[in-house]
């Protein structure tokens, strides 16, 4: 399942999850190849196993209540996908060039392995 996350739900969002995978986007970005990518893949990982501790969001770049969120994980452009362990930022991808299987897979068998 996909959480529309804005600035009021995003704590609870970031706290519901040792994981979290994030899409900031924006209703005004034309590209939305990678948003139809990330979606499949949020559908995918509901049906594996063991993929219960990741949490999908979605956040639009306009809501002024992420703004500093934003900031703090230096999204400069959209799309863009962000990685957060505990709260804490992983990685931030900007992009539409990007494989978000491969990223969610390699971060799946690093939490699965115990590195983080």
């Amino acid at each position: 399942m996909i959480t529309k996350v804005t600035g009021e739900n995003l704590e609870a969002f970031l706290d519901s999850s040792e994981f979290a995978i994030l899409l900031a986007d924006a209703t005004w970005n034309a590209h939305k190849e990678l948003a139809e990518q990330f979606r499949r893949i949020a559908e995918e990982a509901e049906t594996a196993e063991g993929v219960g501790s990741f949490a999908f969001g979605e956040l639009d770049l306009d809501d002024a209540g992420l703004w500093e969120f934003l900031k703090k994980y230096q999204v400069l452009n959209v799309p863009a996908i962000l990685y957060i362990w505990q709260g804490n930022p992983i990685k931030t991808v900007i992009g539409t060039q990007q494989n978000i299987k491969e990223q969610v897979r390699y971060m799946f068998e690093d939490v699965t392995n115990g590195w983080f």
